[in-house]
């Protein structure tokens, strides 16, 4: 299991759409991961975005690390609260050892909050992931 905590810095794009849906999550973020994540050598920079049908799409900074190569996560958001969400994403994990490429997947669900001050989302991460 993976537990990241993870810090999100709003880009423009969601202050243009939050005025239009009354939905601070909807629209594309940056984030990077803190603590145990960056001691372990965790992925420093995603883009995600949060699309109004509830699909959210991620692609982070090592998806073509050879040690670790992957897809782009794709999952589901739902908004729990005012200021908060839960996400489950899912990806593939790759290899170009392997004749087909196919190594697993990996499963994440994501916590988040809204600050509505900072326009920032922080949360927790935690991921399995199954071997092939």
């Amino acid at each position: 299991m993976v537990r990241i905590l993870l810090c999100l810095i709003g880009l423009s794009t969601t202050n243009l759409v939050y005025a239009q849906t009354n939905n601070p999550f909807i629209g594309s973020w940056l984030w990077t991961e803190y603590a145990e994540a960056q001691a372990s050598g965790g992925l420093p920079f995603t883009v995600s975005t949060f699309i109004a049908d509830g699909t959210y799409l991620a692609n982070d900074a090592s998806e073509f690390t050879p040690s670790a190569i992957h897809g782009t996560s794709h999952g589901n958001w739902v908004k729990t609260g005012e200021h908060t969400a839960e996400v489950t994403t899912i990806s593939l994990n790759l290899s170009a050892d392997k004749p087909n490429g196919f190594t697993g997947i990996s499963v994440y669900r994501m916590s988040l909050v809204h600050d509505p001050v900072s326009d920032a989302l922080s949360g927790q991460m935690n991921g399995t992931t199954f071997p092939e």
